[in-house]
């Protein structure tokens, strides 16, 4: 079995050997059955999301017909339409609705797609697609009515969902384009995505164009055989309005992800071919470059200041490549992914081996340079499809890591752990990276009854659970503790809650306190302790802000640190203090607690 084909069997894979004070805690599981034709619709990895509440909503492509309990959506395989459902934070199926492009009633094959899912600050969720079909259907209320004139015309589109699942709102943008005999220009808009700024509330999105685009009142206007990468945001009226236009010259780019900081300004992540160039008229010029002719595309990375002007580009490439982004939007940012042979950042070789393959993790700064970096080049490969992971509130990375034994060896290690693969050489479990780059947690998964149980997707939820889609195969019944579910290989998608026991950094932990008093509130923890360089603090997470001070045994404060509501951990650098003994001491609303640690 060659290693690329190894790279596709994502869904199958896991390991017998299971820390027992890492056995997932399942607190409900509920499944859908039904064919897919794109698990995840088209690049984006905005699909599969969880609001304050703890709801789930689900954004999928689907192919014939895909059943939720009692409800079931039909759809015609060759037009791709969507399931989009929503379950509550105790696992219930509460809506489904199927969106689709129609002509005349009928079901429009190769419509467009659906890239995006968010929620605004009130918890309506909006939905970001486009489509060039004569009409758009989002399950429920009138069609959206294609107003474009002319074959190369197509419509982005943004539509608005209260948690019930009505529809508060739509708005349509058109973008028009003369035929050309241009490679790169067919259709006018596509692959529009959305992000949510968090200083206002406002609605950011991107959108790749054509030679003319309708945007509210404005009529944009482009040079004919170009192609331009627009940032637009939405205003007050739920207008979209114009801040800044990239222009792309022997090729073109995908938008994946965008992302709101905290400081006003926004990331881009793209997907984008070789030699190209990226230009604005004022100044800003990027061109995507390789030495490796098999690398044909790669990824981008944009700083976007708050004005919307482009402050850096940085790229990352490699042979064979697929790579996501996830940040939080207070700095703390991955870009994650597979690779063979080699792979690079800003330049920068981070392995160049002709018998190298497998995952990769950065965290990046502001700036966009490394802070830490993991390469592993024996086929551990950490959310591959750009589609899996998330930052969870202590700034770490939460994210499914797929292994792969070598050379279809009988055994692995990873990261100091021997793992036992199950199915061929593959193996399947949950990891958390701490803020330093550690992996604190590696769950490897145990077997679902008489085959394998593969995680897909996880999600961090509120009060410390999390939240996981998972796949099966060679399994008839899923036999999870209590839980019995009859399943179908390759299409039954399982969604569960569950808690991890003795889970180090904050990603799960008691219940909030009632009441002031130690009586109520766990001590909090420190390690490691003894330390020489880095002090791990972890506490409960509570609803309001808190502080955090280090102190000599004088009761004089070295460093103090500001705490965001629902945090559960922060680090010290100790390295610069001298031995001995120092005070940690933790506030909230009139709560303190204080622990004794010593630098060595």
């Amino acid at each position: 079995m060659s290693k690329y084909f190894a790279f596709a069997l994502l869904f199958f894979g896991l390991s017998r050997e299971c820390l027992q004070a890492q056995t997932p805690a399942y607190h409900w599981l509920t499944k859908s059955d039904g064919e897919y034709n794109d698990r995840y619709g088209r690049y984006s990895n905005k699909h599969f999301e969880v609001d304050k509440a703890g709801n789930i909503y689900i954004l999928e492509r689907m192919s014939d017909q895909v059943d939720f309990g009692d409800t079931t959506l039909y759809g015609s395989a060759e037009a791709g339409p969507y399931s989009f459902v929503k379950y509550n934070r105790e696992g219930q199926f509460e809506w489904a609705r199927k969106l689709v492009g129609l002509d005349n009633g009928e079901e429009y094959e190769s419509w467009g797609w659906i890239n995006s899912l968010q929620f605004d600050a009130k918890g309506n969720v909006l939905v970001c697609g486009e489509f060039e079909s004569p009409e758009m259907y989002l399950g429920i209320g009138d069609t959206l009515r294609n107003q474009c004139r002319g074959a190369f015309c197509n419509v982005a589109f943004l539509a608005s969902f209260t948690p019930q699942g009505q529809i508060l709102w739509t708005k349509q943008y058109h973008a028009l384009a003369v035929e050309t005999d241009s490679p790169y220009l067919y259709a006018g808009a596509d692959s529009p995505i959305v992000g949510l700024d968090a200083q206002d509330g406002r609605l950011l999105a991107f959108n790749v164009l054509a030679d003319t685009f309708v945007l509210g009142g404005q009529r944009l206007v482009y040079p004919r055989n170009e192609y331009n990468l627009l940032f637009a945001r939405l205003n007050a009226l739920n207008q979209l309005e114009k801040v800044s236009t990239l222009t792309m010259e022997n090729g073109s780019c995908i938008p994946l992800a965008v992302v709101a900081q905290s400081d006003g300004s926004a990331l881009l992540f793209v997907d984008a071919d070789v030699d190209m160039t990226f230009s604005n008229g004022q100044g800003f010029s990027f061109t995507t470059t390789s030495d490796d002719p098999a690398v044909e595309e790669l990824f981008v990375l944009f700083k976007y200041g708050s004005e919307g002007q482009v402050l850096w580009a940085k790229e990352l490439q490699g042979e064979y490549t697929e790579a996501s982004f996830s940040s939080d939007g207070l700095g703390n940012t991955y870009i994650l992914g597979y690779f063979e042979t080699s792979l690079s950042w800003d330049g920068q070789t981070l392995i160049n081996n002709p018998d190298a393959y497998g995952g990769f993790i950065l965290k990046i700064d502001q700036a966009g340079k490394i802070i830490w970096k993991k390469v592993y080049e024996n086929g551990a490969q950490i959310a591959i499809d750009a589609k899996l992971s998330n930052v969870t509130p202590d700034g770490g990375l939460l994210a499914p890591i797929f292994i792969i034994a070598p050379d279809e060896n009988t055994a692995t290690t990873f990261e100091g752990r021997t793992v036992q693969p199950v199915l061929f050489e593959y193996t399947s479990a949950i990891g958390h990276y701490s803020p330093l780059g550690v992996l604190d947690t590696f769950v490897p998964l145990p077997a679902a009854g008489e085959g394998i149980f593969v995680v897909t997707n996880l999600r961090y939820a509120p009060g410390g659970k999390l939240y996981g889609l998972f796949h099966t195969s060679e399994v008839d019944t899923l036999r999870l503790g209590t839980y019995a579910l009859p399943v179908v290989e390759e299409t039954s998608k399982i969604l569960a809650c569950f808690t991890l026991s003795n889970l180090p950094p904050g990603l799960t932990a008691p219940r909030l306190p009632t009441a002031i008093g130690k009586e109520n509130l766990r001590m909090i923890r420190t390690y490691p302790n003894p330390s020489d360089q880095k002090l791990l603090v972890e506490w409960v997470p509570q609803q309001e802000a808190s502080t955090l001070v280090l102190r000599n045994t004088a009761g004089q404060a070295l460093r103090t640190a500001a705490i965001p509501p629902l945090a559960t951990q922060h680090a010290f650098d100790l390295s610069e203090l001298p031995a001995g003994w120092y005070l940690v001491e933790w506030q909230s609303s009139g709560k303190r607690e204080v622990a004794k640690i010593l630098k060595k």
